[in-house]
C-alpha cells in the first residue's frame, strides 16, 4: 500500500476495497463509474453490494466487474 493506514504493507485479502458510496435512500438508485488506476487488475476487479435496516444486514451480493 501506498498510502492510509495499510502504508508499506502487502494486503493478502480476499477482497480490498477501492471506492465506498452510501449510504444510498431506498428507493434509490445509483449509476458510477469509476476509472481504473494503472496498477488496477481490471479482470479481477468487481463490485459489491449490501442492504441494511438499521444495525440488521437484511441481503449482500458481489459480481465481477463491468469493464469497458
Amino acid at each position: 500500500m501506498k498510502a492510509g493506514e495499510n502504508e508499506g504493507a502487502t494486503l493478502r485479502h480476499d477482497y480490498v476495497v477501492r471506492e465506498w458510496l452510501g449510504p444510498i435512500e431506498v428507493p434509490g438508485k445509483l449509476e458510477k463509474t469509476v476509472a481504473l488506476q494503472a496498477d488496477w487488475k481490471a479482470g479481477d476487479l468487481g463490485v459489491a453490494a449490501f442492504v441494511q435496516d438499521g444495525p440488521t444486514l437484511l441481503q449482500a451480493t458481489a459480481l465481477a466487474g463491468c469493464i469497458r
